[in-house]
């Protein structure tokens, strides 16, 4: 089974600023993500062991990103961040380790 998210901003009617900590650790069959605008932190091993993840979009929104966020993430081919982003400079040494 494939599976998308495009993480809303909201929750139940209430704001979404912050991804936890290993929010989707080892979420399985999970092949892309769009991070909602208004998103401003995303912590750390977030994503860790999301095998089947091919593409990531993150936001402008997004200014804090934690350690590991894609460890393991052996499928990952796509980041997309806008240019002008904070997130940029963070992820500018990413490495996806298997």
């Amino acid at each position: 089974m494939e599976r998308q998210s495009d993480h809303s901003s909201t929750l139940n009617g209430y704001p979404v600023a912050a991804i936890a900590d290993g929010a989707f650790y080892n979420c399985l069959g999970l092949t892309s993500l769009t991070i909602s605008n208004g998103v401003t932190s995303i912590g750390g091993d977030a994503f860790g062991s999301c095998y089947d993840l091919t593409s990531v979009t993150i936001p402008n929104s997004v200014t804090n990103i934690g350690n590991l966020e894609f460890e393991c993430c052996q499928a990952l081919t796509s980041v997309t961040i806008p240019a002008a982003s904070p997130a940029l400079a963070m992820l500018s040494s990413l490495s996806v380790t298997n």
